[in-house]
């Protein structure tokens, strides 16, 4: 995915896998999370996963 390209690592899950995530996530879907924070939720928040995409390069450096 360009967004995220060299900047993080993505992992793309089915909630539907496991109930647990499934009636966590439920109708939040897509989510975006790292260490346990989310980023963003449905709808997507593009600029929101920007930020934090700027911000996690601003710490790497």
């Amino acid at each position: 995915m360009p967004l995220i390209h060299g900047k993080a690592k993505l992992e793309i899950r089915c909630i539907d896998s496991r109930d647990d995530w499934r009636e966590k996530y439920d109708i939040r879907v897509p989510v975006v999370e790292c260490d346990g924070q989310v980023i963003s939720e449905y709808p997507l928040n593009l600029s929101s996963v920007q930020k934090f995409l700027a911000r996690t390069a601003q710490i790497d450096k």
